[in-house]
């Protein structure tokens, strides 16, 4: 245990204070920093749009003929009706005509074709060409209206489900005004008659709110086996490529220094990983208040989030032995080549098992109740994936998780045991790569 001590801090400090490791951490908790600001950079390009003339409102006319002229209907459409509806987005002007001029639903304006129209300065397609308006709606008071654009504008084609309602609302009050006070409250009341459902969770959990926290951890276990195991491989190739092994066989055992190398650079890992998670929590601290004013979707997100004490130390417990799971096979595989160039090759077997685990636990999300889905979540290599979304989920209890990590526990025991056989053989072999399965066979017999 002294010598596998030894190993660990040796390869810990060998790793914190290298520079492709400090330049690593500052450009992560940088970018996080960075990013973390973007809220605030958006809300001062707006100002500064406004003084130089960027970002200022678009401007809509909506023009109302014939029956559309009631003085209720006109009432009803007021500007910061439409202003409100759309989202502010637009500045809104209100004018009344007495003729109707176009044939189409919605259309889009598209250079000089309203040079060739022979249509007068009320045609919305020659107003929108001419640069006075961005948005002109025809409407007569029935059951349709016209909404002519660029075809540039993204907001165009959502504007009418915007619309609709603040239409619809007010030619119901334009029908409405030769009825009585009584019969008006009798409408309006079978009209704002609806049926709305509420949805309960039962079992303390939400498959919605939650599926983004399981998500990030799918995402950030993956992305640790895929980085720091690599990391595992090619230091074990770089230590047999050096004729170093032979050195430090003389003062530890080849297990000692498997065990050693896994727990040095796990912890390096986890330092690293720590620094992030630090910058994140930092970032989300000074800047809420930013991310909810700029981001109204922001607060009711995170309010959604059910996030418990007993699921953070799950997610810690599955991604700590789901990581050195990994990790033990990636220093087995190392040890079988000698040369920094198959690096790549001997690592295909723990990357390929790995993304596989990760592909398949993101498409069991989509339905966490299936009994493959149960299964998985019990085999070691795809648990600390799927169990954890399962837990999230509200489809998994505490108690079968724990049986879970229990296995995967003794998951990691086992090719621990075996990755130290497969390591001790395979350090003191040179020259091409060893086929895996021979390498096995040489261990157990040892």
């Amino acid at each position: 245990m002294t010598k596998i001590r030894a190993v660990l801090g040796f390869e810990y400090r060998g790793y914190i204070k290298s520079k492709s490791f400090v330049i690593t951490t500052i450009i992560f908790v940088a970018v996080i920093l960075i990013l973390s600001q973007v809220p605030r950079f958006m809300g001062a390009f707006q100002g500064i749009g406004t003084i130089i003339g960027g970002g200022e409102k678009q401007s809509a006319l909506v023009i109302l003929y014939g029956e559309a002229e009631n003085d209720v209907f006109v009432k009803a459409l007021d500007p910061k009706v439409f202003a409100v509806a759309a989202g502010g987005m637009y500045e809104w002007t209100i004018d009344k005509r007495s003729s109707y001029a176009t044939e189409s639903q919605v259309q889009t304006v598209d250079g000089d074709s309203y040079q060739e129209s022979g249509k007068d300065a009320t045609d919305p397609q020659k107003l929108i060409s001419d640069g006075k308006y961005d948005i002109v709606m025809e409407y007569d008071g029935g059951k349709d209206y016209k909404l002519y654009g660029k075809g540039q504008d993204f907001m165009l084609s959502t504007l009418p489900m915007m619309l609709d309602p603040v239409l619809t609302n007010a030619a119901r009050s334009v029908k409405m005004t030769g009825m009585t006070t009584e019969q008006q409250a009798e409408v309006k009341n079978v009209l704002d008659t609806t049926v709305a459902g509420e949805v309960r969770t039962v079992g303390g959990g939400d498959a919605q709110s939650n599926y983004w926290l399981a998500y990030v951890m799918l995402y950030v276990l993956f992305m640790s086996i895929m980085l720091y195991g690599q990391f595992i491989v090619n230091a074990v190739i770089n230590e047999k490529s050096s004729k170093m092994m032979e050195l430090l066989v003389t003062s530890a055992n080849p297990i000692e220094l498997m065990f050693g190398k896994v727990f040095g650079v796990g912890m390096a890992a986890f330092t690293q990983i720590g620094a992030i998670v630090v910058a994140v929590a930092a970032s989300f601290a000074l800047n809420f208040d930013t991310w909810e004013n700029q981001i109204p979707e922001f607060k009711e997100i995170l309010s959604q989030m059910n996030l418990s004490v007993g699921l953070f130390v799950f997610f810690i417990l599955f991604f700590v032995v789901g990581y050195f799971l990994y990790a033990f096979i990636c220093a087995a595989v190392g040890s079988t080549a000698s040369r920094v160039e198959d690096a790549g090759s001997v690592s295909t077997l723990p990357m390929m098992l790995a993304t596989a685990s990760f592909i398949v636990s993101l498409v069991s999300m989509q339905n966490v109740d299936a009994a493959y889905v149960h299964v998985l979540s019990f085999i070691p290599f795809f648990s600390p994936w799927i169990m954890f979304a399962r837990l999230c989920m509200a489809s998994a209890t505490f108690s079968e998780a724990a049986i879970a990590l229990a296995i995967l526990v003794a998951a990691v025991i086992f090719f621990g045991w075996l990755s130290a056989k497969i390591y001790r053989v395979g350090v003191m072999m040179y020259g091409k790569p060893m086929k895996l399965v021979s390498v096995v066979k040489a261990a157990l017999r040892s």
